[in-house]
């Protein structure tokens, strides 16, 4: 992905990376990374075991081009993976949450307003102000996107209930139009349902239970999903790596934020 270039350049300047002596995972990014960042903020520990461990901040990702596109700059998060090797942290590797083709659908998706959307195609005012509202919202940070988990929870947890209903279903996604689900997906603003189950799919990323499922909220080929997953064994959610599910957060009650490439 194309922040491994940035982070091959950083890592070189700044190698080799030595820390104290138990030092926190997010004082090492922030004094290492401050000065090659655009705007940071908001650094977080997203996850720490002990030799592996994960920083989130946001930062602002610098104006690209895609192709002949220009992409402008865009304030995102970027998730720095850490090793320790006796006690000195060194960063393995890092990613922005957005590669460049999502960058590029964004663009050109906010590049409308509702209003505007309604004079180029035969979508009504109110679909239209849904799609803007939800592009919005998937372009956003992740403190936004998990702020609107806790807003919808209830609905979520409605839309959970139906997925009860489907334990046998070999079809990984289930029908956005189906009785009883459509009115609570647009509440939530949640594009459809995907069974993580073993069958039909790739081992590496499916749950072997029936209980683990994912509300996608945003999805771009060739694997690029946001959403909210749900798992029943905390040792059933994806590991995180800079190649993969690049981040995974608790939300409580065996749900878990992610974005995944």
């Amino acid at each position: 992905m194309y922040a491994k270039a940035l982070f091959a350049s950083i890592v070189v300047t700044i190698a080799p990376i030595a820390a104290m002596a138990a030092e926190d995972p997010v004082v090492f990014v922030q004094r290492e990374l401050a000065n090659n960042l655009s705007a940071p903020q908001s650094y977080e520990l997203v996850s720490n075991q002990g030799n592996n461990a994960v920083v989130s901040l946001t930062a602002i990702a610098p104006e690209t081009t895609y192709y002949k596109d220009k992409l402008p700059a865009r304030r995102m998060n970027l998730y720095v993976y850490l090793v320790k090797a006796g006690e000195s942290w060194g960063i393995s590797g890092s990613a922005y949450a957005m590669p460049k083709t999502v960058r590029m659908s964004f663009k050109y998706g906010l590049s409308q307003s509702p209003a505007e959307m309604t004079s180029t195609s035969s979508i009504t005012l109110k679909g239209a102000e849904w799609i803007h509202s939800h592009l919005v919202l998937v372009a956003s940070t992740d403190d936004v996107i998990i702020a609107h988990f806790r807003e919808k929870q209830e609905t979520i947890e409605k839309i959970r209930s139906q997925v009860g209903l489907h334990p046998t279903s070999q079809y990984p996604n289930i029908d956005h139009d189906a009785p009883g689900y459509k009115e609570l997906f647009d509440e939530a603003s949640i594009e459809y349902v995907d069974l993580k189950k073993r069958a039909g799919g790739d081992v590496k990323e499916s749950c072997s239970f029936a209980d683990c499922f994912a509300l996608i909220l945003a999805f771009d080929s060739p694997h690029y999903e946001i959403g909210y997953l749900h798992v029943t064994r905390p040792e059933d959610v994806p590991p995180v790596s800079e190649d993969g599910y690049i981040v995974v957060r608790s939300l409580g009650d065996g749900w878990y934020f992610f974005r995944r490439l």
